[in-house]
């Protein structure tokens, strides 16, 4: 994680009980995902939404991870 990263899961995700494992997982994901220039930028955004959805953790917890990326 880079310090904006950081920051921002400090502020939008641990309040919320989101882990730092889990903000961990959808960051690479994410991050992996955006480096795909075979996606268009809709295409990644379903892709990433797609991942945290499937993500064992509360529904709740899910929203907050979208919502750091996608407002």
């Amino acid at each position: 994680l880079n310090e904006d990263s950081y920051a921002k899961y400090k502020e939008m995700c641990e309040p919320y009980g989101v882990s730092i494992d889990t903000y961990y997982k959808a960051y690479t994901f994410r991050n992996d995902t955006n480096n795909d220039e075979g996606l268009t930028s809709e295409q990644k955004k379903r892709k990433i939404r797609d991942y945290i959805y499937q993500m064992d953790i509360p529904t709740d917890h899910k929203r907050k991870l979208i919502a750091c990326w996608f407002k």
